[in-house]
């Protein structure tokens, strides 16, 4: 739901203020409208367009004037930029809508500040287009500040524990993966039952289950990043989908090959590579999601510390 404010003139009683609140809310398209005497203010709630060419002729007729602004900001919490590449993406993406003024995206703090003509398009609009370019938006609600940081807490703190319980399951697979594909190299000694020379299936067979849940766990990558590529706006997941999948994929293929004999393949197996990327990304996204969440508490307590009462000494 949306919400822009407007100033009326003329009016000077609680009646006109009734008066005008009870027109706008006759307007399709607004859930509810509700006037300020005090401040001669018009707020009205919607869910999809605002023709505020209309809302200004309902005002007029009732004996009022709306003073109508050309534009209405709106900032939208986005989720699935990982990079500088995602929120050029975002920001570009809703800058090309008809009827935006301004796109401006904080990959800091997640946010999407908008300027739009609300008779053009509504935060609907704004929502499909960032949907489409493979990421997800939902727009703030205004006058909701404290609930609005409760639920970011909340959404990041949730972020912050899938992406620690992602990467525990992932090196708790690819740690005996690396010791059994690269411990050779190290002088480790190795169980004949999956040496990659006496037993190269078996070698390769045990390094694809190991791998396997470690692709499963992070299958967001794949999914964000090939939905990013394929609609022209790859991103740091699309480099990482692509990579460790092509590996993943082709090690998958010798694995075949030596089952059908061709044991020179054991040399060709890259699972290692796919299970060190996925986690390696992990841990880096475990720790920028601990690290935003540090700057957000930072930042709650330095508010804090703000004065809640002022006395003004005249």
């Amino acid at each position: 739901m949306a919400t822009q404010t407007f100033e009326i003139e003329g009016m000077n009683c609680a009646s006109c203020a009734s008066t005008v609140e009870n027109e706008a809310n006759k307007i399709e398209g607004i859930n509810k409208a509700s006037v300020n005497l005090a401040t001669e203010k018009l707020t009205v709630d919607y869910t999809s367009q605002l023709d505020v060419e209309e809302l200004a002729r309902v005002i007029d007729k009732s004996g009022y004037q709306m003073v109508t602004h050309d534009a209405s900001t709106q900032t939208f919490s986005v989720e699935g930029m990982t990079c500088a590449s995602c929120a050029q993406t975002v920001q570009d993406t809703v800058a090309k809508l008809e009827g935006v003024e301004r796109a401006q995206v904080n990959l800091a703090t997640e946010k999407l500040s908008v300027d739009y003509n609300p008779s053009v398009m509504g935060p609907q609009d704004i929502e499909s287009a960032i949907e489409k370019a493979g990421y997800s938006a939902e727009l703030e609600r205004q006058n909701d500040g404290i609930a609005s940081v409760e639920r970011q807490h909340d959404k990041r703190e949730g972020r912050y524990q899938v992406m620690f319980k992602r990467f525990v399951i992932s090196a708790l697979f690819f740690v005996p993966l690396f010791v059994f594909s690269m411990g050779h190299m190290f002088g480790m000694p190795v169980p004949e039952i999956v040496d990659s020379a006496a037993n190269p299936l078996n070698y390769a067979l045990l390094q694809l289950l190991m791998t396997t849940p470690i692709v499963m766990v992070s299958w967001e990558y794949f999914e964000q990043g090939f939905k990013t590529l394929f609609r022209g706006h790859p991103n740091m997941n699309s480099l990482i989908a692509l990579g460790t999948m092509a590996a993943y994929v082709y090690s998958i293929g010798a694995t075949i090959g030596i089952g059908m004999g061709n044991v020179e393949l054991a040399h060709d197996l890259y699972y290692e590579t796919t299970g060190m990327i996925l986690t390696l990304h992990t841990l880096g996204l475990y720790l920028e999601e601990r690290s935003k969440g540090q700057m957000s508490q930072a930042i709650e307590k330095l508010v804090d510390l703000a004065p809640k009462q002022a006395r003004i000494v005249v």
